[in-house]
C-alpha cells in the first residue's frame, strides 16, 4: 500500500512540473466521516487542486478540483470557488462523489499559504449510505514553489 502512496505522489507532481508556481502542503480535515486525517496536496495556484487522502482504516480519496479566483487583492489574499470529482475506496468499496469547493487563502512571507475551505461532497456510487456529505471543512497549509 506504502507503494501505491508513493506512485501518486510522484505522479501529483510531475503533473504540475510545467506551472510557474505550484502550492504543494498538507489539508486537515474537520470531520467526523470516513478522512478524518491530513490530505496530501499539490496545488498549481489559480488552476487545480489534487489531494491525495487516506485513514488508518487503509481508506483512500483522490480528489481533483478546478478551481477559479474572484477576489484576489496583491497576490496575497484569495477567494475562490470551484467543482471537481474524487475518486476512493472505502471499506473496500469503490466511491465516486461530485465535489463543489469554495474557500479562501492568504499568502504570508512570501513562501507560504494558509487556506481555509469548504468542499461539500455529493455520492455518486454506493447509494446505501449518505448521499451528501455536508461537514467537509478543511485547514490547509502549503508551501509556495516559484
Amino acid at each position: 500500500m506504502k507503494k501505491i502512496y508513493t506512485l501518486l505522489l510522484f505522479v501529483l507532481f510531475i503533473s504540475t512540473a510545467g506551472y510557474s508556481q505550484v502550492a504543494t502542503g498538507l489539508r486537515a480535515r474537520v470531520d467526523d466521516d470516513s478522512f478524518g486525517g491530513v490530505e496530501f496536496s499539490v496545488q498549481s495556484i489559480g488552476d487545480y487542486e489534487f489531494d491525495l487522502g487516506w485513514n488508518r482504516y487503509n481508506n483512500w480519496q483522490l480528489t481533483g478540483i478546478k478551481q477559479v479566483s474572484f477576489y484576489n487583492h496583491e497576490q496575497q489574499f484569495d477567494f475562490y470557488v470551484g467543482g471537481g470529482a474524487s475518486l476512493g475506496v472505502v471499506s473496500s468499496i469503490f466511491k465516486a462523489d461530485l465535489v463543489l469547493n469554495i474557500g479562501t487563502t492568504v499568502e504570508f512571507l512570501r513562501y507560504f499559504q494558509l487556506g481555509l475551505d469548504y468542499r461539500p461532497e455529493f455520492r455518486i456510487t454506493d447509494i446505501s449510505t449518505e448521499r451528501f456529505n455536508w461537514k467537509n471543512v478543511g485547514l490547509s497549509f502549503r508551501v509556495l514553489f516559484y
